[in-house]
């Protein structure tokens, strides 16, 4: 080696440039089957730009977590809504006298979700019919409530709908949630 001057034969830079051209073949084969794999457990087809797929489903994520809150947005007006409708009922049937059949006569109690409403009273006798109304402030009336008209009240409140004195049947009402 004169003068620092390193000289390196045609044989060995060949040698060099096909151990480069081999480690970088298998580079590209070992990142390609990195890729397959993460690609497999992502379940993506082969081809797939899983970049873009992931933008993709990233702006779908933000959509939908814009929809969810126009949403829940919608869900509390109709909620503040519904409070104040009238949302159950409780209907009592009875016979108001002894010289009448059956269970004629009613005390109905619609009330919404803070028991504010009214209370309809039918006394139905032989010859007449006489109708009530009362009104409900968070299930009180400011009216002298009949035994009757408790008990629509109550069947109110707890969501049990009607049922009849005389005969003891009944059922739920339906279509409304406590």
């Amino acid at each position: 080696m004169p003068g620092g001057v390193l000289l390196l034969s045609p044989a060995v830079l060949l040698g060099c440039l096909v151990v480069l051209a081999v480690t970088a073949a298998a580079t590209c084969w070992s990142l390609g089957r990195v890729a397959a794999q993460v690609r497999a457990s992502l379940g993506g087809p082969p081809g797939v730009d899983l970049d873009r797929e992931r933008r993709r489903q990233a702006t779908r994520v933000l959509e939908l977590t814009q929809r969810i809150d126009q949403l829940e947005t919608r869900l509390a007006i109709l909620e503040e809504a519904m409070a104040g409708s009238l949302q159950r009922l409780g209907l009592v049937r009875f016979s108001a006298f002894e010289d009448t059949g059956s269970d004629q006569s009613f005390a109905l109690a619609l009330v919404d979700a803070g028991d504010n409403g009214v209370i309809l009273t039918s006394l139905s006798g032989r010859s007449e019919t006489r109708v009530y109304a009362k009104p409900l402030l968070a299930g009180r009336s400011p009216h002298k409530l009949s035994a009757e008209e408790l008990a629509a009240v109550a069947r109110a409140r707890e969501g049990k709908g009607w049922t009849s004195l005389v005969t003891g049947k009944g059922g739920a009402a339906t279509g409304g949630r406590r």
